[in-house]
């Protein structure tokens, strides 16, 4: 009998200022976080991945502002 072992996460939601900035570096910030964050939660390092990053304008901004959710996942250490 073997035993089934699930996939650890690890999930970011911040908001980012991004006056005249680059977006894809704020996407990349958050995706860094989440993947830390899997690493932290117990995910073998080798394994993790970043599934989904998620890019929304942030409300009752003045337009500079964005939120971003980024998620990283990787199997449980051993």
């Amino acid at each position: 009998m073997t035993a089934a072992l699930g996939e650890v996460a690890g999930q970011v939601e911040k908001i980012y200022r991004v006056e005249g900035g680059d977006r894809r570096e704020c996407r990349a910030d958050a995706a860094a976080e989440a993947v830390e964050r899997a690493r932290l939660a117990g995910a073998e390092p080798s394994t993790i991945e970043v599934v989904a990053v998620e890019e929304l304008p942030a409300a009752y901004s003045d337009g500079t502002a964005v939120l971003i959710r980024a998620r990283a996942v990787g199997r449980l250490a051993a």
